[in-house]
């Protein structure tokens, strides 16, 4: 530990000179009092030693010094050990031979604790801490594990990442691509039967987890297979609805590579809201190791967004079915006519109103003025030789019409092709 300053190291006697020039100053006196006894003399010296030091410590501290120190940490190297825990695990494995590796590996961790700092993890899609032989997860992925890794222990002196694997993978990308390991070694440990199988699978499903009602959504899946070259298999998109399951569709795949990867794609309507169950499945290969990646479940949630528009008017008119006729465009809204006489729901269900001709003279309105005055709905409004201006001024306060005397001019509509 050492104390370092700011200022040359001379300054420290203008310290000790500032702390004595204040000492002096209090306590120094021309004339020697004759009445001052012995003790107030040394009680004297005392506080003037005291005040010397304080100041100059003062004095020291507007120095800026600081304490510079130095530790020193030794860090063992770290090693991560991951042991694979996917159901793959257990082709060609046996019991015992599940037990001896166990018990192996536990001797490996605490030989190895004497030299190194060991963590140890499992995993399947993700990784898990401690290290636990239980091949029972569905689904492995290399580049989240070694991401995992990498996060946790990025800031850390990595020794080795030792990986206890069959190196099967079903989900995420190929790990020598996704991560870059500068100066971290990783030693894999083959387990299992590291032979690809003939099989056929489901690797992956592309769709959006949210629909609106009515739209024609599109599925993607991705197929990979493995020693099927020129197999062929049906895949079928259902919809799982009440316990039962209804087929949407179905197409036709050949394997013509070895291994081979095929994308294919599915269109639905989304017919009903809420959250709806489909699983795309694929027809089982001969001689397949298993079908259990065949199947792939997903939820697709259909939201009912329409907007409920009412057009309320006095009594018919043309230009009435003209207005449908042009908002039916958009799938998203959802119309209704009513008459203002026929007219006892409410309006809380609709969105827009949409108001014919209303206020309209002698149609008995007030009914409908009050749900308006009362309930800030957005309206629309469409004026008339039938519309009542007075109780149309007296409904809303965007737009006042004043000095009417029923009058009506012919107008038509000309497209600004500027526009």
């Amino acid at each position: 530990m050492s104390i370092t300053l700011s200022y040359p190291g001379w300054f420290l006697l203008l310290c000790l000179l500032a702390g004595g020039i204040y000492a002096a100053t209090l306590y120094w006196k021309s004339k020697q009092i004759n009445d001052e006894t012995k003790t107030d003399r040394i009680l004297k010296i005392l506080l003037a030693t005291l005040r010397f030091f304080a100041i100059s410590f003062i004095v020291f501290l507007l120095l800026s010094p600081y304490v510079k120190s130095k530790f020193t940490v030794i860090e063992r190297p770290l090693i991560v050990i991951a042991q694979d825990n996917s159901k793959s695990m257990l082709l060609d494995l046996k019991r015992d031979d599940s037990l001896q590796w166990i018990n192996k590996m536990e001797d490996l961790i605490q030989q190895l604790e004497a030299k190194y700092e060991i963590r140890s993890f499992h995993f399947g899609n993700t990784l898990k801490p401690g290290f636990l032989f239980h091949p029972e997860e569905n689904a492995t992925d290399l580049s989240a594990v070694i991401g995992s890794v990498m996060n946790r222990f990025g800031n850390r002196h990595i020794g080795a990442i030792v990986m206890a694997t069959d190196g099967i993978i079903n989900q995420g990308l190929d790990p020598v691509a996704a991560h870059r390991l500068p100066d971290v070694p990783v030693f894999t440990i083959g387990m299992g039967d590291t032979i690809a199988k003939k099989d056929i699978q489901i690797t992956a499903i592309q769709v959006n987890q949210i629909v609106y009602l009515h739209d024609i959504f599109e599925i993607e899946a991705s197929i990979k297979s493995n020693h099927a070259k020129g197999e062929k298999t049906i895949a079928t998109l259902s919809i799982i609805e009440g316990g039962k399951t209804k087929t949407l569709e179905r197409q036709s795949i050949q394997f013509k590579e070895d291994p081979d990867f095929k994308k294919i794609y599915f269109k639905t309507e989304a017919k009903h809201p809420g959250l709806h169950h489909y699983r795309i499945s694929l027809n089982g290969v001969s001689g397949e190791i298993s079908q259990q990646n065949n199947v792939k479940d997903f939820f697709v949630d259909v939201l009912d967004s329409r907007e409920k528009i009412l057009i309320l008017a006095a009594s018919p008119h043309p230009d009435i079915a003209a207005i449908k006729h042009a908002l039916n465009v958009n799938k998203n809204f959802s119309i209704d006519i009513k008459m203002l006489s026929d007219f006892r729901g409410k309006l809380s269900p609709y969105d827009i109103l949409i108001a014919y001709q209303l206020p309209a003279l002698g149609s008995g309105s007030a009914q409908l003025l009050n749900m308006l005055r009362t309930r800030k709905k957005a309206t629309w409004f469409i004026l008339g030789s039938q519309s009542d201006i007075s109780a149309f001024n007296q409904v809303q306060h965007v737009l006042n019409i004043t000095n009417n005397r029923g009058n009506t001019d012919e107008a038509t509509a000309l497209v600004n092709k500027d526009f």
